[in-house]
């Protein structure tokens, strides 16, 4: 099938609102983009007309918005590194994986540009001209041509300080794991840092200032989402350094009045701005202003966060289709665990991964395996969990994954005393074909929540170990009964073979060898195709297939194979 077809089923089929048409070739491509408005650009590397580059070129000068997407049957790095240096916003290798993740990638993907878009509308031309900050409309261009988030930043403080008159601008990017801001733009950058630089001994460039609500008056106001305003730096800075210290800085800076906003997407913090005056206060235009410049901001920040998880979206995308790779090339189950153990993080990190495995008898998960960031097993956490207790056994009970962010507040979760204060889950069963055969389950202490691109990239990776793992259990169950029958089929007078679910052959006995010509180690491995003569494989692959599907077939009959030296014999076959 066509890529572009292939595209459009899944847009269309994924239900979403995607309406998708293909283009011919890139012949009038400038016309067609100038006449109306697309969100996305889909280019087929392997079979595109013309020199990708241009056509790249073309579509960013009409639309600096429109996201382009280079897709390809391929993956290579050299592939991945040619498309984004000619300016793609993405590379996707197309495989069934990544093919399943599209439409919501793209979805998130268009409502994070269109966030910015909005930002350059009439509506906010109009605040922005009036208070002489045009800058800000290029900033914005700036970030979706480049998503250099601290250069824009700091040509943002800069042009602050020059345009409305202002002492000093700091703009800060917020880090949940560390619970700090870093600065990302600061301006001038003259006396004032050096001094704060070597007074305190630290780095701007690396230093994250600590979010503590409970003991910074600033802190506080920004966990309400609100702006805040003062005169006096010592409130600004809390416990990160004595009072004194914050206001001689103050007085060196010249500054005599301070505003304070966060940046904010939906309730995500991202980061704040701090605007230090010469003057007492701030004039109304000036806090309108600063109204725009954090809104502004706020979607320069989402759009860089939006384009980041992109990023790591097709990081996941191509370790799933090697680690599926790895599964499915392994049939022992303890080096299926090792896959995991090692590779799950570069998916879905988390502080605690642990693999259960589905009980009968005891009607309940056991704990196979589990894989710790650091330290130690936490205690709060069962090796047990019955079939419909708890969040982890009603979601194996059901077949159906669970994400809980704040799970430590949930009172349906089943734990040992001694949990911890902030606490995530994310839960997916190993099915297949509806048998429960375990769960993967993953917490996360104290870091941020999961999102529902984790939820569906963990699905798909444990539909595939699910395979994996069913095979393993086959072949783990093969070998048993093969350490229990070998001797007794190694001395029986009729040839005797054992053929696997792939159609390989899995065991032969030495009146099979006979029989046919063909050593064990010949043998083994090899599809069973290759001894049946052609005119009868049609047939005997026909029953083989029936029964793998669970359809009737004849469980014996006859047909003619081909022995090693080319004579061809009758077999009477008989299954078991």
């Amino acid at each position: 099938m066509d890529l572009r077809d292939q595209f459009i089923r899944v847009l269309e089929a994924s239900k979403l609102g995607f309406v998708a048409e293909a283009l011919p070739s890139s012949v009038g491509l400038s016309k067609r983009l100038g006449s109306k408005k697309y969100d996305a650009l889909i280019i087929d590397y392997d079979l595109a007309v013309g020199d990708p580059a241009s056509i790249l070129k073309t579509a960013k000068e009409i639309d600096p918005f429109l996201i382009v997407i280079v897709v390809s049957r391929k993956f290579t790095d050299g592939i991945y590194w040619e498309t984004m240096q000619m300016g793609a916003d993405t590379y996707l290798p197309v495989t069934s994986v990544s093919m399943k993740m599209f439409p919501r990638i793209l979805l998130e993907r268009i409502e994070g540009v269109n966030s910015v878009r909005e930002a350059i509308d009439s509506r906010h031309q109009s605040i922005l001209k009036s208070y002489q900050i045009e800058i800000l409309a290029s900033l914005v261009r700036k970030m979706v041509e480049t998503n250099d988030l601290k250069s824009v930043m700091q040509e943002m403080a800069e042009q602050v300080v020059k345009k409305l008159d202002m002492k000093v601008v700091s703009l800060q990017r917020f880090f949940p794991r560390q619970q700090g801001f870093a600065v990302y733009g600061i301006y001038p950058q003259g006396k004032l840092v050096k001094f704060a630089q070597m007074f305190f001994g630290i780095s701007l460039d690396t230093f994250v200032f600590p979010f503590d609500p409970d003991n910074c008056i600033v802190d506080r106001y920004t966990l309400e989402r609100k702006p805040w305003m003062g005169n006096d730096f010592a409130d600004v800075f809390g416990t990160t350094m004595p009072s004194q210290a914050a206001r001689m800085i103050q007085k060196f800076a010249g500054v005599r009045s301070i505003y304070n906003a966060p940046f904010y997407s939906k309730d995500q913090l991202l980061g704040g701005i701090v605007v230090g005056n010469v003057r007492k206060s701030f004039t109304d235009e000036e806090l309108e202003a600063f109204d725009a410049i954090v809104h502004v901001s706020s979607l320069l920040f989402e759009y860089n966060e939006s384009v980041k998880a992109q990023i790591i979206q097709n990081h996941k995308l191509q370790a799933i289709h090697e680690i599926s790779s790895q599964l499915h090339e392994n049939l022992e189950p303890e080096k299926i665990f090792d896959i995991i153990h090692e590779k799950l993080d570069t998916i879905v990190p988390a502080d605690v991964v642990r693999l259960f495995i589905f009980d009968q008898i005891r009607n309940s998960l056991i704990e196979k395996k589990i894989m710790v960031r650091k330290g130690k097993r936490p205690n709060f956490m069962k090796p047990e969990i019955p079939l419909g207790t708890g969040l982890l056994g009603r979601a194996a009970r059901d077949r159906q994954s669970v994400m809980e962010n704040n799970a430590h507040l949930n009172p349906n979760s089943a734990y040992l005393t001694g949990r911890p204060d902030l606490e995530h889950l994310l839960a997916v069963p190993i099915t297949h074909h509806g048998q429960l055969l375990g769960m993967i389950a993953m917490t996360r202490i104290k870091d941020e929540p999961f999102s529902e691109t984790d939820r569906e990239a963990l699905e798909i990776f444990t539909s595939q170990f699910g395979i994996a793992f069913h095979n393993s259990q086959l072949y783990e169950n093969l070998q048993r009964s093969e350490s229990l029958y070998r001797l007794v089929l190694e001395n029986v007078n009729d040839p005797v073979i054992f053929v696997g679910t792939d159609g390989n052959l899995l065991f032969v006995n030495p009146k099979f060898e006979e029989l046919t010509g063909y050593s064990a180690e010949e043998a083994l491995g090899r599809g069973f195709d290759f001894l049946i003569h052609p005119d009868d494989l049609g047939l005997v692959s026909s029953y083989y297939g029936s029964r793998m599907s669970g359809k009737r077939a004849p469980s014996r009959y006859e047909f003619r194979f081909v022995r090693k030296s080319g004579e061809v014999r009758t077999v009477d076959y008989n299954v078991t």
